[in-house]
């Protein structure tokens, strides 16, 4: 009895292996290709791999997964509470942070008007010293035009009408205070050219007694004495403020 070899799947080619195919179960149709066909074909080589193929195909829906009902009710049941969770939480986190931006703007909004306040407090006292220095330079301007009317005035003239050494008028001569003359005399927003000597000795000049009689004559006779005791004091005022000055070059 002859016996017949079983076909390969490789024939032996000089060189090289040549791939061939073995029988003609690979041109059956699909539904030719059942176990009979494959139990003709035991004695191949190969019919443990397409016997297994056949198997995994038919059974590759039984291997996909399908989770129990038990799993799929349980995630779809807890999901919508995770989600509102997760969806509250980035609404406390986003509520928190609009929080910290509120007071983080509040703040420097806070520090910018402090600064902005400071700045306007500086701006007004440098308009308010330049407006105070206008002020002294005008008054101390009228003082010395005063002077000059008064002693050229071919009238008689009033306790009011004197350019009294002071910023405010006096009305007697209680009001002529050493702090009021010096204040006026030594302020530092006039005459800036000359130094507390030299301004002392000019108006130690002015209301000198002898020197003030020119002025005195012209005086109403019902205020000649008042004014006459309002110079004094003036002069004794200037006395004492050119001894100090004399004893700080000392």
């Amino acid at each position: 009895m002859k016996r017949h070899s079983p076909p390969t799947l490789f024939t032996r080619r000089p060189n090289r292996w040549h791939r061939t195919p073995s029988t003609a179960y690979s041109k059956l149709h699909p539904a030719q290709r059942n176990t009979s066909t494959v139990t003709e074909l035991e004695g191949a080589p190969w019919i443990h791999v397409a016997t297994t193929y056949q198997w995994v195909n038919g059974r590759h829906n039984q291997w996909r997964f399908e989770p129990s009902n038990e799993i799929y009710d349980l995630r779809f049941r807890q999901w919508p509470d995770v989600s509102m969770n997760c969806v509250e939480v980035e609404a406390a986190e986003a509520e928190r942070w609009k929080r910290d931006q509120a007071r983080t703007w509040r703040r420097h909004r806070e520090r910018m008007d402090a600064v902005e306040e400071k700045i306007r407090g500086a701006e007004r006292r440098i308009r308010e010293k330049r407006e105070m220095a206008r002020g002294v330079r005008q008054q101390w301007k009228r003082h010395e035009e005063t002077w000059e009317k008064v002693l050229s005035s071919p009238r008689k003239l009033s306790f009011g009408e004197i350019p009294w050494p002071t910023f405010e008028p006096p009305r007697s001569q209680e009001d002529l205070t050493p702090e009021k003359i010096e204040a006026f005399l030594l302020s530092k927003l006039h005459s800036g050219e000359l130094k507390n000597i030299q301004r002392i000795r000019a108006a130690q000049k002015r209301w000198h007694p002898d020197r003030f009689q020119r002025v005195l004559l012209k005086i109403h006779p019902n205020e000649r004495d008042q004014v006459d005791k309002a110079a004094g004091r003036v002069a004794r005022c200037l006395n004492d403020m050119m001894a100090r000055e004399v004893d700080k070059t000392l």
